[in-house]
């Protein structure tokens, strides 16, 4: 398996162009998933940059509703168009969501289209609750369970008029066997890293998550929460963790220091290979 970064907030590749959001081209077997689409049509630059072609793509998934992971959609349906194109996300991607300090002091960060617009342009939606299959390696968490807290200040989300706490119902990550283990895509990990990987684990008890990849949001956590995410991702299997987009710059450092794993950061432009049992190579296209 092999995943390409297409989007995030640092580059790696000399001409590539950074930005806040995340997006990954997942091959495997066969199967071409793009994981989220980064915040703008920026990323069909960087896939041309990268020589990589976004064609054919057997299925989109959104790990979550927000703009900087969706908002990059409409310009690859354009791009890999005409055709429908499967997208995979949680029920809950198209609810209205918020940032700010509290109602009256908000500002929207959802799905920039109405799903209207998307359809229009090739998208078909499967949107599930429930983990769903792509292809025999590649499976989405469906809804994660929070049992650990979530992390809430500053997000809010809105379904019936009146703004609430983000519960981030919507929130999904991407779990890849590989052979007797698996590898854990997160796009922000809202849902709380330590709850995916439980998740994870029911999906794919054979093999649990060694390898996770993705955006952790501990940019606001402080140094003992830290601590506890590094050292249970450990005791249920973690051996490198691959942080970029939302994990903070002190959390990615304190992350190299506590961690009994291994941490490679990743970013626009890097390549990470995977072997047998979890083993990882980072390149740079």
């Amino acid at each position: 398996m092999q995943i390409t970064v297409l989007k995030d907030n640092q580059a790696m590749r000399d001409g590539t162009i950074p930005g806040h959001g995340l997006a990954m081209l997942v091959e495997a077997e066969g199967i071409r998933v793009l994981f989220d689409t980064g915040p703008d049509d920026t990323i069909i630059a960087n896939a041309a940059t990268l020589g990589v072609r976004l064609d054919p793509l057997d299925a989109i998934v959104l790990s979550h509703g927000h703009y900087d992971h969706t908002g990059g959609l409409a310009a690859v349906l354009a791009a890999v168009g005409p055709g429908p194109v499967k997208v995979v996300a949680h029920p809950g991607v198209f609810d209205s969501t918020y940032s700010g300090p509290g109602p009256g002091q908000l500002r929207p960060i959802g799905m920039p289209l109405e799903r209207e617009a998307y359809e229009a342009l090739g998208a078909v939606f499967e949107l599930s609750e429930m983990p769903v299959a792509l292809g025999d390696v590649l499976m989405t968490t469906g809804h994660v369970p929070p049992l650990h807290p979530l992390r809430r200040a500053g997000l809010w989300r809105n379904r019936e008029a009146v703004p609430y706490p983000d519960d981030f119902r919507d929130d999904c990550s991407l779990v890849a066997r590989l052979g007797r283990s698996s590898a854990l895509l997160t796009g922000c990990a809202h849902a709380g890293l330590r709850n995916i990987l439980y998740k994870a684990q029911t999906i794919v008890p054979d093999g649990p998550p060694r390898v996770v990849v993705g955006g952790l949001h501990l940019g606001a956590a402080d140094d003992d929460e830290i601590r506890e995410v590094a050292a249970e991702a450990y005791s249920l299997g973690v051996r490198t963790i691959l942080p970029c987009h939302c994990t903070g710059d002190r959390a990615a450092a304190l992350l190299q220091e506590c961690f009994a794993g291994k941490v490679v950061a990743i970013g626009t432009g890097s390549i990470v290979t995977f072997g047998p049992h979890g083993k990882v190579a980072v390149t740079t296209k």
